[in-house]
């Protein structure tokens, strides 16, 4: 089933660059455009075993719970004085 959803995929791919002529232009933008910035971290493994653990049980990518796990924190942060 995965195979024919990929071929059908293909097919379409191929049917629409036949029809495509040399004055269609493809507008991409750059990385980065959207809003987002790609970053590095450094995290102990078990921290990271236990984030994918959890990214796992809800369906969600380890970016993404990252993300939610970042928003949340940042709006119920207090720093002390």
């Amino acid at each position: 089933i995965i195979f024919l959803y990929f071929l059908s995929i293909y097919n379409d791919y191929k049917k629409e660059s036949l029809c495509m002529n040399n004055n269609d232009k493809i507008v991409i933008k750059k990385r980065g455009d959207d809003g987002n910035r790609v970053i590095t971290i450094r995290i102990k493994e078990d921290l990271l075993r236990e984030t994918d653990n959890i990214a796992t049980e809800c369906n969600y990518s380890r970016n993404e719970l990252i993300c939610l796990l970042l928003k949340h924190g940042i709006k119920n942060i207090e720093i002390e004085k």
